[in-house]
């Protein structure tokens, strides 16, 4: 009894040392749980084995749904995005599927993402598969607060890899446009002519007006003859559906565009020539294959693809495709009218068109530099009368 009380005194007898748990959390946390989260807030109920499916088994999914269910879900691109960059940063073990979370460190993250672009992967790639992890991270935090705790955070200071330098969005110009068309035209694709047409009449997206990929256009065709209509002054008007836009259209609905003398010729054209045998309420460029379905991306950007070799005798220029089209619209109306008629008539927001869309071209500067010249020059004329 006294040994005890002596030793009350002394503080008591010292417990071995052990490690101390993290306070507020709650087992370990995995790249896979937090990937899976992110999933489960798109998909319910979320398939057990969807961290290995390809787009053809996301697609088969989203087939076996009825319609309202895939208009109430993100599109097949989107998830499959998703799951792209979660298998391809688990490969490089960048961020292995099943590492603890709070075992990362910022440094050896940031060290394999640059050896990763060193190797001669997209620094763009890299960087955007970066991207939707830290999304994934985020979209974590916020809605499992619990399970997330007190934990920190190491993928906040991660340094994606600088994308290269003085790299622009690329155009592809007025003239190799005509150029392009009239060898698309010689070379007998009258699909990919048509599409060149339609974007760079309308500056629409390739996946509005055709480019089918598995998983896109579930519920409804892209463009279609039954799209067309004239207003009471004899103008065409093509529809451009909300539901086969980018995001749906981002809650913008349906929007109706007066169609510019080149989409009327092609309207015209296609319809007089190459009807879709199916009717006007399908695909205005269908596949040879399958008239139910538009032609696909990769055989109208293959066509492409080889006619740019014929007709300039080189390999068409990376990143200059259907985009560098639209951007050639915008940039046109833009540098004439501002880029307000060129957000207007393309269906984008004015930010979007600025970022994203106008390309500086070298007339630009040069006309600059003339109203410098010009203003200066009516300035140093007047103080030497004066």
């Amino acid at each position: 009894m006294a040994d005890t009380i002596i030793a009350r005194r002394n503080g008591g007898t010292r417990a071995a040392k052990r490690r101390r748990p993290r306070l507020g959390v709650h087992g370990i946390l995995t790249p896979r749980d937090i990937w899976l989260a992110l999933l489960s807030s798109k998909l319910q109920p979320l398939p057990q084995d969807i961290l290995d499916w390809g787009r053809s088994e996301l697609v088969e999914h989203y087939r076996k749904l009825d319609a309202e269910s895939r208009a109430a879900l993100p599109s097949v691109d989107t998830i499959n995005n998703i799951l792209t960059a979660a298998r391809a940063l688990d490969r490089r073990g960048v961020i292995p599927l099943d590492c603890d979370f709070d075992a990362l460190e910022a440094g050896a993250i940031t060290g394999k993402l640059q050896a990763w672009v060193l190797e001669g992967y997209s620094a763009e790639t890299v960087a955007t598969y970066w991207r939707r992890f830290r999304w994934a991270v985020l979209e974590f935090q916020r809605l499992w607060p619990r399970r997330w705790s007190k934990r920190t955070d190491e993928t906040a200071a991660v340094r994606i890899p600088k994308r290269h330098r003085g790299r622009k969005p690329r155009e592809m110009g007025e003239d190799r446009m005509v150029a392009l068309l009239s060898q698309l035209l010689n070379d007998g694709e009258w699909r990919a002519a048509a599409a060149l047409m339609v974007a760079r009449a309308s500056g629409r997206r390739i996946g509005a007006i055709a480019g089918h990929r598995p998983g896109l256009h579930l519920d409804a065709p892209p463009l279609t003859a039954a799209d067309f209509t004239r207003d009471t002054n004899g103008r065409l008007l093509v529809r451009w559906r909300a539901e086969v836009a980018k995001g749906g259209g981002y809650g913008r609905g349906d929007e109706v565009q007066v169609a510019p003398r080149e989409l009327a010729v092609v309207y015209r054209w296609l319809t007089r020539y190459h009807p879709n045998p199916l009717g006007p309420t399908y695909p205005l460029i269908w596949d040879a294959d399958d008239p139910a379905v538009a032609a696909s991306y990769d055989s109208l950007t293959s066509a492409l693809s080889a006619a740019w070799q014929r007709a300039f005798g080189e390999p068409k220029p990376r990143g200059v495709a259907w985009h560098a089209v639209i951007r050639t619209t915008v940039t046109t109306i833009a540098e004439e009218e501002g880029v307000v008629p060129a957000a207007v008539h393309t269906g984008r927001e004015v930010e979007t068109v600025e970022r994203h869309y106008f390309v500086p071209r070298p007339a630009h500067q040069e006309e600059a530099v003339a109203v410098l010249d010009s203003r200066r020059r009516s300035v140093r004329q007047r103080r030497a009368v004066q």
